[in-house]
């Protein structure tokens, strides 16, 4: 909560306090009029009759009226000041910084469950979003085909693409998955495929009683129980008993993803390209430092209309500072994203001086040139992954 609204909270409190404070005294200080009255009233009759009454009688009267008024005014500031005081003490017990820290959890608890909620019904949408695009695409693939008279092979094969495929999500999310387990040393990749397509034979596979058909695929027979033993544990195949092993039910995926062998090579490798891509960005987020002194982030993955600026910077000047970090090394295409970032992110915050630095492990002497020409900056931070 705020100081404002913790002052909010105080004022609020004093006027309540003060309001309750008012209504005491007011009931109180009527019953003293209502006895003022009855005083005043035995008076007029003390007056009226004060030539059959003795003197001596009179001031005995009077007496005694003036010590029952001065009696009970004392008491009712004895009893206004005791419940001002309970309501003084009332008000301290209820610890304004206490509250405060009270009312910003229940905040806190209010918008995690809200976020809970958005985030389920997101990932539900996203969901059938994709499975839509599926649908969609299929429908697409077969209606080229018709019109293009495409034979029955070639039709097969572009529907096992599209299905391969699906949706983008579902590929990295699968890549990611087996990325560990096959190597994209095209020789390696070639018989693990094999050995993939080995487990749907029949009732399955059995190394240790066909180690010939092993030899015969080009196989090697103990690499091949290593990489059976792995699938095993990451729960791609399971053995009926220790002999056989079948490719599991909710794995039957890999079969289309290991057909085509330059495909899943070009996909292994992109996506072993950004695993290091994202952990050099990690680093250089984590130590910013290296670019330059006094750097702060200020955000990542900038959204911006060309693209999305892998991190924006603030230096010690106050100035905006784009950085686009390339691994291993840049290509020559990253002079014209610079370009398009920096005028996007001059329009995007209404100001002219914005700083660009391109941060590489390597930087080419030609794009350094060509990053000169333009007012580019650069940085060479190694890193060893």
């Amino acid at each position: 909560m705020s100081d404002a609204a913790v002052a909010a909270v105080a004022v609020f409190l004093s006027v309540s306090v003060g309001a309750v404070i008012y209504f005491l005294l007011r009931g109180e200080l009527k019953r003293v009029e209502e006895k003022t009255e009855g005083t005043e009233s035995r008076i007029n009759d003390l007056m009226r009759n004060v030539e059959r009454m003795e003197p001596e009688k009179i001031r005995e009267d009077f007496s005694v009226l003036s010590t029952s008024t001065n009696e009970g005014l004392k008491r009712v500031e004895e009893k206004t000041e005791s419940r001002i005081n309970d309501l003084m003490r009332n008000v301290e017990r209820m610890e304004p910084e206490k509250m405060r820290k009270e009312i910003e959890e229940e905040n806190d608890r209010k918008l995690q469950a809200t976020s809970r909620h958005l985030s389920e019904e997101n990932k539900s949408r996203e969901s059938r979003t994709v499975k839509l695009a599926e649908e969609r695409a299929e429908e697409i693939a077969k209606e080229t085909v018709k019109l293009h008279s495409v034979a029955n092979k070639d039709f097969k094969r572009l529907k096992e693409a599209v299905e391969k495929l699906g949706g983008r999500m579902d590929v990295e999310e699968r890549i990611e998955k087996i990325s560990t387990l096959f190597n994209p040393s095209p020789r390696v990749l070639l018989w693990q495929c094999k050995l993939v397509h080995l487990l749907m034979r029949g009732g399955g596979l059995a190394p240790d009683v066909e180690e010939e058909a092993l030899r015969r695929e080009g196989i090697p027979i103990g690499e091949g129980r290593k990489f059976l033993g792995r699938l095993r544990e990451r729960g791609f195949v399971e053995t009926k008993n220790i002999f056989c092993y079948n490719l599991s039910p909710e794995h039957l995926w890999l079969l289309e993803y290991t057909k085509d062998l330059e495909w899943l090579r070009e996909q292994l490798e992109e996506y072993s390209k950004k695993r290091v891509e994202r952990d050099y960005q990690k680093y250089i987020r984590e130590n910013i430092g290296v670019v330059e002194e006094g750097l702060i982030v200020v955000d990542e993955e900038y959204a911006v209309p060309s693209g999305r600026i892998d991190i924006l910077s603030r230096d010690k000047e106050g100035r905006e500072m784009i950085l686009e970090l390339k691994y291993p090394k840049p290509n020559s295409d990253v002079v014209g994203q610079l370009l398009k970032y920096r005028e996007d992110l001059k329009k995007k915050i209404g100001r002219e001086e914005v700083r660009t630095v391109l941060v590489a492990p390597v930087v080419p002497q030609k794009i350094m040139d060509s990053l000169g020409q333009h007012e580019i900056e650069w940085r060479e931070v190694k890193w060893s992954g």
